[in-house]
């Protein structure tokens, strides 16, 4: 998958999301993309907190302030990735 697809997933997962529901939805993706998210944090030499809010901005989930936001809830995800599986 490249960056801009995974980014594009990003997007689609959090707009979809009922209101009220799109953080669980950036927690799922997270989960559902771990590998992927944190194989190309290395590939591009970044932190996965930076590569993360890479993804945020070129999805353009932006926060109050009008940047991107950090990503916790998909750094959440990620973490919860080695313990759950999606239904």
């Amino acid at each position: 998958m490249t960056f801009e697809r995974l980014a594009k997933t990003l997007g689609k997962m959090y707009n979809n999301a009922l209101y009220g529901e799109q953080m669980t939805f950036l927690t799922i993706f997270g989960i559902k993309y771990a590998d992927e998210i944190l194989s190309m944090a290395q590939h591009h030499s970044m932190t996965d907190t930076a590569f993360i809010k890479k993804l945020h901005e070129e999805a353009g989930i932006l926060g109050k302030t009008g940047k991107p936001k950090v990503g916790i809830e998909v750094k959440q995800g990620i973490k919860l990735s080695q313990y759950v599986e999606l239904k």
